[in-house]
């Protein structure tokens, strides 16, 4: 026995005194020289590395890590776990897979194949089949990516749960000045609490987020589930998200801020150029691109076809682009230059474009698809108040509400205002109290060169705005009819019913149409 413990201690003092590039497949570990990792054994060989910022990797061959020790008991042992032992080398996949990833921990935070970087870098990393259980900071490629953390390139497929907050489909937190770029995900993501999306599950104060997508479920089933859910990122504050799409289909019916795009917004970000295509159904405050866009944060050039629906009875603010849009302490909420095409289904506060607007603004946008609700429904919005401004608007979608309704928007509280905004979708109302063709509440001084199409909508009064017939509202259009309109700049005249059925139409949506937008994982 004695010899034999011997010849352990031996052998362990040979691989110790190894030289680093005998435990590899080849390098030196610099920047044009990396350490090559070719085997599972050599990956994990990775977290020996921790704490330097001048160690380089790159992956050489496809590695499965099903097998014998990574997938027994609790799996893969994350590399890095806390700030003080985090990876802050590069990392480069070249594209190879990494297959069958295993960690079942889920009392345990910052669970992924990296747990905790600190500025580090991680590309090209293609992971497959992961099965990835966690607590909160969950994801298949990484739990938590702070100070400068970069990530380009990679890719997810498999299952992501995390039992508490911060659970992404290739990512649970991204931080600090952190950057992701040229990144998809097709995982399955289930969040029992709130922040969680199906690429991302959190990001905060993150320099960019570009050209990245998602395409697996997200589903919160929990009963403690709580906010911030979405197809692609579930929450996000001080950061600029742009040129991303995605067409997860989100369930989150305990949940409020729930998006088909991201769930939650807030302080100073910019989104644009996004879209989100999938379906979302929740608890309340969800919108077929965004749940709750607050204080400061601008959405611009961005759309949502899916449908929305808002299962909570008495509850609602739903619609076919955003659930709530509000203004906050650190400024103004802005969406603009957007369109929803989906349907929008909650019991109140629910539009076809947004379901509640607290002073805030929205400008230059419209929506086709469908609004029904009980009350305070419209065909672009449900709800405006505290000084909300809709300018430069429209609605072609239909309308089925019971009362407190309008064609294209439920109630205007004052002092809030309607500018250059018209409507003239099908409209059906199954009561009588405060419903009308373009507002069912509001003042008549709260519309400026508003209107709405008697005869489409079926409906000949209203709250505010003007009504008129097919002939005056189509080309040629009637002197009557959109005065103050720019027809220069921001409306354009559809001589041709090509673009609107001959109504105006907004320019922008013709020059660079959003739905011809490619977006590749690559960043080309």
């Amino acid at each position: 026995m004695k010899e034999r413990k011997g010849y352990c201690l031996i052998v362990l003092l040979l691989v110790a005194s190894m030289p680093v590039s005998a435990q590899f497949a080849g390098g030196s570990g610099t920047q044009n020289d990396p350490w090559l990792v070719a085997s599972a054994e050599q990956l994990n060989l990775v977290r020996n590395y921790l704490n330097n910022f001048n160690h380089y990797f790159k992956q050489v061959a496809d590695i499965d890590l099903n097998v014998n020790p990574y997938n027994q008991n609790q799996g893969w042992v994350p590399i890095g776990s806390y700030q003080n032992s985090s990876f802050r080398g590069s990392y480069d996949g070249d594209g190879f897979n990494i297959s069958g990833l295993y960690i079942n921990r889920g009392s345990l935070a910052h669970q992924g194949l990296f747990g905790y970087t600190y500025g580090g870098r991680i590309s090209n990393v293609r992971l497959a089949n992961a099965n990835v259980t966690g607590s909160y900071s969950v994801g298949a490629l990484l739990g938590l990516g702070k100070e400068s953390t970069v990530v380009t390139g990679c890719y997810s497929s498999g299952y992501v749960t995390g039992n508490q907050y911060a659970v992404g489909g290739l990512i649970g937190t991204l931080e600090w000045w952190s950057s992701m770029s040229g990144c998809h995900s097709s995982v399955a993501v289930t969040g029992l609490q709130s922040s969680v999306g199906g690429l991302l599950g959190s990001s905060y104060y993150v320099s960019l987020i570009s050209y990245c997508s998602s395409s697996g479920p997200v589903n919160c089933p929990g009963p403690n589930s709580e906010s911030s859910v979405g197809g692609m990122i579930g929450g996000t504050g001080y950061s600029t998200i742009r040129y991303c799409h995605s067409s997860s289909e989100v369930t989150a019916l305990t949940n409020n801020s729930v998006g088909g795009f991201i769930g939650s917004v807030s302080g100073s970000n910019l989104i644009e150029e996004c879209f989100a295509t999938g379906n979302v159904s929740a608890g309340s405050q969800c919108g077929g691109f965004v749940g709750y866009n607050y204080q400061g944060s601008t959405i611009h050039l961005s759309y949502a076809t899916g449908n929305v629906t808002a299962v909570e009875l008495y509850a609602g603010y739903c619609g076919g682009f955003a659930g709530t849009n509000q203004s906050g302490g650190e400024g103004a909420a802005i969406i603009y230059r957007c369109y929803s095409t989906g349907s929008a289904n909650g019991y109140q506060g629910t539009g076809g474009f947004v379901g509640r607007n607290v002073a805030a603004q929205i400008y230059k946008s419209f929506s086709t698809g469908s609004a029904s609700g009980n009350n305070n429904v419209g065909g672009f919005c449900g709800q405006s108040l505290s000084n909300g401004q809709i300018n430069d608007c429209y609605s072609s979608a239909s309308v089925t509400a019971h009362e407190l309704s309008g064609g294209f928007i439920g109630s205007n509280s004052s002092p809030s205002q309607l500018a250059r905004c018209y409507n003239y979708g099908p409209v059906s109302f199954s009561g009588t109290y405060y419903v009308g063709g373009f507002c069912g509440i509001g003042d008549a001084s709260q519309a400026t060169s508003c209107y709405w199409n008697t005869q489409t909508t079926g409906i000949s009064t209203s709250a505010c705005g003007i009504g008129a017939t097919s002939n005056q509202m189509t080309w040629p259009y009637d002197a009557s009819t959109y005065q103050n309109f720019d027809f220069e700049t921001v409306w354009g005249q559809d001589q041709s019913y090509a673009f609107n059925n001959g109504y105006p139409y907004l320019s922008w949506r013709y020059l660079v149409p959003p739905g011809d937008l490619t977006i590749t994982r690559n960043g080309d």
